[in-house]
This record gives C-alpha cells, sequence and structure tokens, in this order.
C-alpha cells in the first residue's frame, strides 16, 4: 500500500492537470490574503485570524472539489487508467490508494491556505497597530479541516462515478451551487436530507442555529459520499478500463 500510496501522489503532482490545481491554488490563496487586507473589516486595527480563517471554511468545499477533480480525472482523459491498472494485483487497494492521495494532497493545500490567511491576519493586525487575536482560531481550523475532508470524498467521488474532467465538473459546480440552493428553497429541504453541504454544519463553531436531525446528517453522507464512492469503486474493479 504505501508504494501504491506513493505512486499515486507523485501522479497526482506530476499531471497537467495538477499543475493547472497547484496554478488555481495559488491564485486563490493570493486572493484570501488580499480578501483579509482590502476586504475584511475594512480599516479596523485588529483582523482576528477566526475571520481570516472563515474565509477558508466559506470556499474550501467548492474549491476542493473542484482541484480534486482537476487532478483525478487525468487518467481518465489521458487514457492512463488502463496501463497502471494492470501492474497491481487488486484493484481494490488501488482505489484506495487514488483515494487516500487525493486525501492527502487536499490537506497539503488546505493546510498552505490556512498557514497564508493567518499570517496575514497577524501581519495585517500588527502592522495597523492592533492586537493579534487568536480566540476561536482552532475551532475555524477544524471546521476547514472537516470541509477539506468532506470536498475531497465528494470529488473523488464524483470522479470515479462520472470518469470525466468537465461532466464532473459540471455535476460538483452544480450540485454544489446548484441542487442545494434548489433542494432547500423548492423542495423545501430545510434540514438538509438531499443536501451536499449537511454534514459540515455538525463541525461550524459559533452557529446559534439548531444542528441538522441525525438522520439528515446521515442520509447526506449516503447520498453524495458514500454512493458515489460505492459505485465508483464497483465500476473500477469490474469494468475494461
Amino acid at each position: 500500500m504505501r508504494v501504491l500510496l506513493h505512486h499515486e501522489v507523485r501522479q497526482i503532482l506530476d499531471t497537467r492537470g495538477a499543475a493547472v490545481a497547484v496554478i488555481l491554488t495559488g491564485l486563490a490563496i493570493l486572493a484570501l490574503v488580499a480578501g483579509i487586507v482590502f476586504v475584511l473589516r475594512g480599516e479596523s486595527a485588529t483582523v482576528p485570524v477566526e475571520d481570516a480563517l472563515g474565509i477558508v471554511v466559506l470556499i474550501a468545499p467548492l474549491t476542493i472539489s473542484l482541484i480534486v477533480v482537476l487532478a483525478a480525472s487525468g487518467e481518465w482523459t489521458h487514457g492512463t487508467a488502463g496501463i497502471t491498472v494492470p501492474m497491481v494485483r487488486s484493484r481494490s487497494a488501488l482505489y484506495l490508494a487514488k483515494l487516500l492521495a487525493v486525501l492527502i494532497v487536499s490537506i497539503g493545500l488546505y493546510l498552505v491556505a490556512a498557514t497564508a490567511v493567518s499570517a496575514g491576519a497577524v501581519i495585517v493586525s500588527l502592522a495597523r497597530g492592533g492586537e493579534v487575536q487568536w480566540s476561536g482560531a482552532g475551532r475555524q481550523a477544524y471546521t476547514g479541516l472537516v470541509a477539506t475532508l468532506l470536498a475531497s470524498f465528494f470529488g473523488y467521488g464524483i470522479v470515479s462515478l462520472i470518469r470525466g474532467f468537465f461532466l464532473s465538473l459540471l455535476a460538483v459546480v452544480g450540485v454544489t451551487l446548484g441542487w442545494n440552493v434548489f433542494a432547500a428553497t423548492v423542495l423545501k429541504d430545510e434540514d438538509g436530507y438531499l443536501q451536499s453541504l449537511t454534514p459540515l454544519s455538525l463541525a461550524t463553531p459559533g452557529i446559534d442555529e439548531p444542528l441538522p436531525p441525525t438522520l439528515a446528517v446521515l442520509s447526506s453522507l449516503v447520498l453524495w459520499y458514500v454512493v458515489p464512492l460505492a459505485i465508483g469503486w464497483w465500476r473500477y474493479r469490474r469494468s475494461n478500463l
């Protein structure tokens, strides 16, 4: 497994899609830092680290999912899946290694972004003569980590299910920005039984609204995370790549 995992991490980082993902991540981090300096708290002397990390938490579900699609769809776009699979004994082990590689890369990107925005908040606060406020930063960082993990599972599940860059991209954007709103407003799914972001609410700190029902969280996890990954795994084991 260690050899497979090492190979898959390198494969993600060496592909053209991964290069695009890294560039987009760099631009996103610059945008986050710029948001802290020019937008967050306006002219206030103090920029709380919690608020800065809140920006990462806000964009993580969609951004990480898109990065996963860019990085993980390369083998299907370029047809390299059929080269690697015959070289291993277990397709299930290879599928798991790919998933773990995606998680490792995604968490790494999140840590870079979180560190950058935290440093930006500290620097801006000190430059304006304010105090550095760390209160609530740990809880917000934890929320961002949960959001990153969920986004990684979701993005890889979609890619392994659809097996194509553009359709996977459309599916991720459509579910995150379209379906969730449609379910909440039109279908009156206020508890989030049909929405993909419902599990994130369990890790969101500082929210006065009541937590969704446990059944709603389980429904969301099964519908948008377990089922795509399970079907993707089944296809990976059974189909001719």
